[in-house]
Order: C-alpha cells, then structure tokens, then sequence
C-alpha cells in the first residue's frame, strides 16, 4: 500500500517533469516547476513518515531517473524557481504569507535532501539556501512561529523555519 503510495506520487513528479522538458513558455515553466516541488516534498514527508520506504527499489528508480532529467533541464525552470519565489516574498505580506514561505522553504530542502549524492546534486549549488535563510531569519521576526496543528504532517524537525526561535517584533520596529 505505502509503496503504491509512493509509486504515485513519484509518477506524478515524473509528469511534471516530462512537461517541463517540452515547455517554452516561462510562466507554463514556472508553474511546471512549483507543482514539481510541491510533488517532490509529497515525496519527502511520505519518506521521513516510513524511512524503510528508501531503499526500495522504486525509490531508487525514481531517484536515478528523475536526476538525469534534472540534470538536462534548462537552469531556467527548476533551479531558477527558488530564487524567483524568494524575491515574491519580498514584496508586501497578506494573511497566510508566512505559512507558504515555510512551505516553500521546506519545499527547497526536500529537493536538495532527496537529490543528495545523485547525477543532480552538483546543479544543487546553484541554489542559495543561505541567502533564503537568511531572509526566513529577517521575516521572522516579525512573525509568530507556526502551530504544530498547521504544520504539514511529517514536517521534519530540521526544517527549523516552522518554528523559528525568536518571538515576533512588530512590524517597522
């Protein structure tokens, strides 16, 4: 049943990545690329729920095949992703924003966790995790942590952005 699970959400990161291979248009990229992101910390949260599910075969599979079609990609679609959502959330804060800038955040680890030691990991370094967290440090403080009951289920405990240790500040101040 979990290997199915798996199975399926593994194919559907496939999907997206076999629509980013013959898409030109950058917005159609763009959403390619957040979909696949979001398919591939699916992915992650199953995998940190059932650690055994790692060294199965389909896994594997997935991994070796999904690298080496990361690794033909434009830099303009997957790698280029983190960096244009990071300057999104520069811009003005609604209700909710600092939940999705999390989810995104963990959304990158996934990606960078998941695709360590494979023919895609030197691409990695194109991704500045230091500078986002930066950011998240910023935007912290002005913002409460997230409860646990609104944190995604399987949210690892490294993902530390969920619940940031400083207390808010106000705005401005």
């Amino acid at each position: 049943m979990l290997t199915a699970e798996l199975s399926e959400r593994q194919a559907a990161a496939l999907a997206e990545l076999a629509q980013l291979q013959k898409e030109r248009d950058p917005e159609r990229q763009w959403r390619h690329s957040g979909a696949f992101y979001e398919h591939i910390d699916s992915i992650a949260r199953l995998l940190q729920a059932h650690p055994e599910l790692r060294d199965c075969a389909e896994h594997r599979d997935f991994l070796r095949e999904s690298s080496t079609r990361l690794a033909f990609l434009p830099t303009t679609s997957v790698l280029s992703y983190p960096l244009r959502r990071h300057h999104d959330f520069m811009g003005v804060w609604e209700s909710g924003t600092w939940v999705q800038a999390c989810r995104f955040r963990s959304e990158v680890q996934s990606l960078v966790d998941m695709y360590h030691g494979t023919d895609f990991e030197p691409f990695l370094s194109q991704i500045d995790l230091p500078g986002l967290d930066e950011s998240l440090q910023e935007w912290a403080e002005h913002e409460a942590a997230v409860s646990p009951a609104d944190m995604p289920e399987g949210t690892p405990p490294s993902h530390w952005w969920w619940s940031h240790p400083r207390a808010p500040s106000p705005r401005g101040g």
